[in-house]
């Protein structure tokens, strides 16, 4: 037990401002903290949050940008099949992964910069479901991309043995399906984020369900004229019986350990490079006073209605 309790994280100081939730936030990590999440979100223990929302715009931009610009290259092709495959980028778990990590970049650095320059976190004005929801998107941004890294180099990879010889090709692959996985322990590496609950993991096997359910739905709707990913056409006599089981079984043990290899590696920043650093005392002086003294209006008014 001794050596057991010696690996264990600090939990954070209390907080003289939470808010009351109930059982199924706590499940998956949300305790209510006043300000939202002790402003971990919009912090770093190692550069100032101006610093950390610059970064985040820097990679939310170029994302964005390269989505749009391999998309419009392939739609405007003349070949029909190119056509094609820029409509197929929609349906693709990678690029699936790739548009979230965009729009958590671009959202999570106007809330920082914004913090940056107000000292007040916005998404501590956020309804609860919402808060959680952006806690559950930045567990895929930390979990996703070394997923979708791994499974192209294993299964797409292979099939383009001239990538590299083609410029385009060569800034396609690795944006997409290389610089997704930096700029994901890019952020975990910077943020101020505690290891995730294991709870979420329950949601990112949950995701890939939905995804595998919505490629066979693609698949069936259009009888067999339009999928994604070879491999998961279970119709065909190479996919047929074990084979799609167990290719469904590594897709989910492939998620499992991309989830705890960011959980190792949180840990280790947490407890070896200081990233337990705490936000500095004055981080959120400003939410904490606006909550007291609303909390002091309301009950000086209900004890006046008592009287």
């Amino acid at each position: 037990m001794g050596f057991l309790s010696g690996l264990k994280i600090p939990e954070d100081p209390p907080f003289p401002g939470t808010l009351p939730v109930n059982e199924i936030y706590k499940f998956f990590g949300f305790d209510g903290s006043v300000p939202f999440d002790r402003n971990r979100t919009v912090t770093s223990p190692y550069v100032r949050p101006l610093f950390l929302g610059l970064i985040r715009l820097l990679f939310g931009l170029y994302m964005l940008a390269s989505f749009i610009i391999q998309f419009i290259a392939l739609a405007s092709q003349k070949h029909r099949f190119l056509r094609k495959q820029a409509w197929k980028m929609l349906g693709d778990i990678m690029i699936h992964s790739f548009l979230g990590m965009t729009a958590y970049f671009l959202v999570s650095a106007y809330h920082t910069l914004s913090y940056a320059a107000k000292k007040r976190n916005p998404l501590a004005s956020w309804a609860r479901p919402l808060q959680l929801a952006h806690l559950i998107l930045q567990t895929t941004v930390l979990t996703f991309p070394v997923f979708c890294t791994v499974i192209y180099v294993y299964w797409a990879l292979p099939a383009k043995p001239g990538w590299h010889t083609r410029t385009r090709g060569q800034w396609s692959t690795i944006t997409f399906y290389m610089l997704n996985s930096f700029f994901s322990y890019a952020e975990l590496l910077l943020s101020a984020t505690r290891p995730r609950p294991w709870s979420h993991l329950i949601l990112v096997i949950a995701l890939l369900g939905m995804y595998l359910a919505f490629h066979t739905i693609l698949v069936t709707a259009t009888e067999g004229r339009v999928w994604i990913y070879t491999v998961l056409k279970f119709k065909l006599v190479i996919n047929k019986g074990w084979i799609s089981a167990g290719r469904v079984g590594g897709l989910c043990v492939l998620a499992c350990a991309s989830f705890s290899l960011m959980q190792l590696l949180i840990w280790f920043k947490c407890r070896c490079l200081g990233g337990l650093a705490h936000p500095r005392p004055d981080i959120g002086d400003m939410e904490l006073t606006k909550y007291e003294e609303r909390e002091g209006t309301l009950e000086s008014q209900a004890q006046t209605s008592h009287i």
